[in-house]
């Protein structure tokens, strides 16, 4: 009897290579098919892709070169050999997987199955640092998942994760860091209430992986899928109420995890396990409080260690502002939020717009281009003030010309006529765009202009 009408010459005992024999069908996944296959006596599992487009080849040997390279006991594994061509018996070419296949279930089913109980704060602890463990491989491979959620998520027998289907995993590359500065040829992925906003719109980030983590971390907190908090009148994500187990700092922590922003979020594994690290601690003087510890000795070691969690708590604070990070807060990446703050700006999306440029400058605060343009926006909101002072800081760190020229009419029309003719000459000596120094002549005469008449009135 036939498995199913997709693939429809495999049914069990179909030997493919001459070492993979099919036991039986395991369903339909994404735009693949699974099965369970025997080698030699090891159960695998055989995943064939259904769709024969560029596209979907595409990702689907991107998925098995990842799985090749990624060695970790929560990822796994495919020999190098373990993606093949396989022709049917009518000719017909399917593109094929093994890889180890992992007992239990994910962990959709396993809530699923406990009637959506939500899941202790030490539960969600063990579990946030074996995932993160997972993701720290992936990214310093310079991967990103891109579809991390529950039902991506084994749970084994021994408790132990494992983060399945890298369908849509991406190799962070000089190519791909160039078409998502350009907005070209990037594949828009993800899953409804676990992908940022950013992925959506074709930019995905390592940063990207760590709002799907919290989201993921929401549902199983709650009992609820996140598009269930989500009040759409206000646009609030309401989910803390619903998780009232867990401590303020660990979902401080998981809020951090899903900031709107990527600039705003952790910028590698590495500060969150700083931050998991600081809350455990935090944990532990709670207990060692409660217990009313009197003797000076262990009073002494209390403030000392006291003290440790506030350098902690402080590192980890600082790392979260973009100080450090791995290739990911590259300057390339500030231009990128950049210029999808320009694309915003310009559409009159204000809100948006500096969010981005927030971002800009978390990842290169010596970004004068971004300084310059959220100088621009702070104008158009009528925030002179603030205006002025990213105007004065795009002139300062990289004498950013139209800064000069937007600075120089900025003083003319508060009166500044004097400030207005150095700014603009300055300006005139450093700039070398024509249309620039057009500009800055057009204002630096009407400076002039206005200096006289308010002298002339003066005498």
């Amino acid at each position: 009897m036939l498995l199913n009408n997709t693939v429809n010459m495999i049914h069990p005992g179909t030997l493919l290579q001459e070492r993979y024999r099919v036991i039986k069908s395991l369903g339909k996944g994404g735009f693949a098919e699974i099965f369970e296959v025997c080698e030699f006596g090891t159960p695998k599992v055989l995943k064939i892709l259904l769709r024969n487009s560029s596209k979907h080849i595409s990702l689907f040997e991107r998925e098995a070169e990842a799985l090749k390279l990624l060695r970790h006991p929560g990822i796994p594994r495919v020999q190098p050999d373990g993606d093949f061509i396989w022709k049917d018996e009518a000719n017909k070419l399917w593109h094929c997987i093994v890889m180890e296949k992992i007992d239990g279930c994910n962990l959709e089913e396993w809530q699923s199955g406990r009637n959506n109980q939500s899941i202790t704060q030490e539960q969600a602890f063990d579990w946030l640092k074996q995932l993160v463990g997972i993701i720290e491989c992936i990214h310093k491979q310079q991967y990103i998942h891109r579809d991390i959620k529950p039902s991506n998520i084994m749970l084994q027998p021994d408790g132990k994760l494992v983060l399945i289907d890298f369908g849509a995993v991406r190799l962070i590359t000089d190519t791909y860091l160039i078409n998502i500065a350009s907005r070209c040829g990037v594949t828009r992925i993800g899953t409804s209430g676990y992908t940022p906003p950013e992925q959506f719109d074709g930019v995905a980030l390592p940063q990207s992986d760590f709002f799907a983590l919290g989201r993921t971390f929401v549902h199983l907190l709650t009992g609820k899928h996140p598009s269930e908090l989500m009040d759409y009148h206000t646009g609030e994500f309401n989910w803390r109420e619903n998780a009232p187990q867990i401590s303020p700092r660990f979902a401080d922590l998981i809020d951090l995890l899903m900031a709107s922003l990527p600039g705003q979020r952790p910028q590698n594994t590495e500060i969150i396990g700083q931050c998991l690290e600081a809350i455990a601690d935090c944990k532990a003087i709670g207990i060692i409080t409660e217990l009313s510890l009197t003797e000076s000795g262990r009073q002494d070691a209390h403030t000392t260690k006291i003290k440790s969690i506030k350098l902690k708590i402080g590192v980890a604070a600082s790392m979260v502002l973009g100080l450090t990070g791995l290739w990911f807060s590259s300057p390339q990446m500030a231009v990128v939020f950049n210029d999808i703050g320009v694309e915003n700006h310009l559409q009159d999306r204000l809100g948006t717009a500096e969010g981005f440029y927030k971002s800009a400058l978390l990842l290169n605060p010596n970004y004068g281009k971004a300084h310059y343009n959220r100088g621009s926006l702070y104008e158009k909101q009528g925030k002179l003030q603030d205006a002025r002072t990213e105007y004065e800081k795009s002139i300062k760190l990289s004498n950013f010309g139209k800064a000069y020229n937007k600075l120089g009419r900025l003083e003319t029309l508060e009166g500044n006529y004097g400030v207005a003719v150095e700014v603009l000459k300055e300006g005139l000596q450093v700039t070398t765009d024509n249309k620039v120094k057009e500009d800055l002549l057009k204002n630096l005469n009407k400076a002039l202009m206005e200096r006289d008449r308010y002298e002339r009135k003066g005498n």
